[in-house]
């Protein structure tokens, strides 16, 4: 719980505009120092790394030594509440990297900030729910009309999805309600006092006995949640240490398939909570290879894109200049590129 409180105290002081933000990041370069043995010493930001498994590669390369191995310390993870937060950690702060969503990312760059997705994150959704009270009539996202639906925050992975899988429900969208709650936490408070009847949880959230889950995997299976992110002016100066910190975050990725129990444990531990209650999600997640992935595919891309025109964020039909905004030279040897030309802003119909 004290690990909870700290993620939303972290989100609640990241108020900078997300416009004034973009007009100078990039500009600063991020702090990166060498050690006498020299390894690059950096800090990164990570959406919701408090709260849930999202942030597990981060984890399991510095319990495991995968990041020294790979020359690089990670001093600090900085947890945010998701969406915007986490851009503007990356351009407010000395941080080198940042694990952040897709939508708010690439709106980000559209309003200037000079940053580069250098590689993915998460390609679905498996990690997260839609919770509601124990005792409320709700079965589906379509019994929903009428009611309101809680996400984090603006521009965030949450709000994408959601108002996709509202999208894919053939329900009119005008019939749902959907607000803010500030973060994961925040929504959860929301939800117990009545003022939204369904919010997003991820992780042992999920197994509240206080709430009772929604299942929603069926309407969007595969959905970019994050993206690695740097700032476009270390991609320039430091290039080995971006494929460096690729190679040694895809390897704790493999890490983690190869041994789900013990990534549990660990995970566990950060969260202070039961390793008993951490072992099945951290089992689903492997269960599928792709889950963690510094690759981007174009199917779980595209859901996302058009999740953010649905939010707003992106134009449906937009064209993305990608050639600016993604850098897919800095990935390991062996993982698949993205063929730009495959992805497009549509509208989730």
């Amino acid at each position: 719980m004290r690990a909870m409180l700290r993620g939303r105290v972290i989100g609640m002081l990241v108020l900078v505009p997300l416009a004034a933000a973009a007009a100078c990041g990039g500009d600063k370069a991020p702090l990166v120092s060498q050690d006498a043995a020299g390894d690059d010493h950096v800090q990164v930001a990570v959406s919701n790394y408090t709260n849930g498994p999202f942030g597990l590669p981060y984890l399991v390369g510095d319990k495991q030594g995968i990041f020294k191995k790979h020359r690089i310390v990670v001093d600090k993870v900085v947890g945010s509440a998701g969406g915007g937060t986490t851009v503007r950690l990356l351009l407010a702060g000395d941080l080198a990297f940042a694990d952040s969503a897709l939508a708010a990312t690439v709106q980000a760059i559209q309003q200037g900030s000079k940053l580069k997705i250098v590689g993915g994150g998460t390609q679905d959704v498996n990690d997260a729910c839609s919770v509601t009270r124990k005792d409320a009539p709700f079965k589906t996202i379509r019994d929903l009309a009428g009611h309101t639906i809680g996400f984090t925050n603006p521009g965030s992975a949450s709000e994408a999805f959601i108002r996709l899988m509202i999208a894919k429900t053939g329900v009119d969208p005008k019939k749902f309600t959907l607000k803010a709650t500030g973060g994961l936490m925040e929504g959860l408070a929301l939800l117990a006092k009545g003022e939204v009847d369904v919010t997003s949880a991820i992780g042992p959230l999920c197994a509240d006995p206080r709430f009772k889950t929604l299942d929603t995997s069926e309407y969007v299976p595969q959905f970019q949640q994050s993206v690695t992110v740097t700032s476009a002016k270390l991609a320039q100066d430091k290039p080995d240490l971006v494929k460096r910190f690729l190679a040694a975050l895809q390897e704790s990725n493999l890490w983690i398939k190869q041994n789900p129990d013990a990534a549990a444990d660990l995970l566990a531990a950060h969260l202070e909570q039961p390793a008993s209650a951490l072992q099945p999600i951290v089992k689903k997640l492997t269960a599928d290879p792709a889950h963690w992935d510094v690759a981007l595919s174009a199917k779980p891309v595209n859901a996302a894109l058009a999740g953010a025109a649905l939010s707003g964020v992106l134009k449906p039909g937009q064209s993305l200049p990608w050639e600016s905004i993604l850098d897919q030279s800095f990935l390991p040897d062996g993982v698949a590129k993205v063929d730009p030309a495959q992805l497009s802003v549509g509208t989730g119909q």
